[in-house]
């Protein structure tokens, strides 16, 4: 009986040990599968984000170079100044506060150049050199921030 009941004890014991094993690895499995759906979730959300704000700036630096372009000409750019205020706006509310600021000061002197081509007055090629300074600066702001998906 003793040699029955040792191995008795000795199969519970193994049993137990086995059970605790197979719970503990079950565990481990299951934090692993957790942290790794939260990374590839996190890193779904940056890419959405990343594609929203990649638009955002697109949309106003085209809208921004179509009204510098049409300067001086007949082309009533009224149109494209409401879309040009309604990107600000999506550009203000999804991106960073100095990414916002650059592209308000964009806008600014963008809004100067029209005033004086609407005003009859010739641009003049530093005003413009400024203005395609800004602009590029803008834009090198905008890939930087898309790039450390800030």
């Amino acid at each position: 009986m003793d040699a029955t009941l040792a191995g008795l004890v000795g199969a519970l014991g193994g049993a137990v040990l086995g059970a605790a094993g197979a719970w503990g690895a079950a565990l481990i499995a299951f934090r692993a599968a957790r942290y790794q759906a939260d990374r590839q979730a996190d890193a779904q959300q940056q890419q959405w984000l990343r594609q929203i704000r990649r638009e955002t700036y697109v949309n106003l630096i085209a809208l921004v170079q179509s009204i510098y372009l049409r300067l001086g000409t007949t082309v009533s750019i009224e149109e494209d100044k409401k879309k040009l205020d309604q990107a600000l706006q999506v550009v203000r509310l999804e991106s960073p506060d100095h990414l916002s600021q650059a592209a308000w000061d964009l806008i600014c002197t963008l809004d100067g150049l029209c005033f004086s081509a609407l005003g009859g007055t010739r641009v003049d090629s530093l005003e413009r050199v400024i203005f395609l300074r800004e602009l590029n600066d803008f834009t090198r702001l905008c890939r930087k921030s898309l790039d450390d998906n800030l």
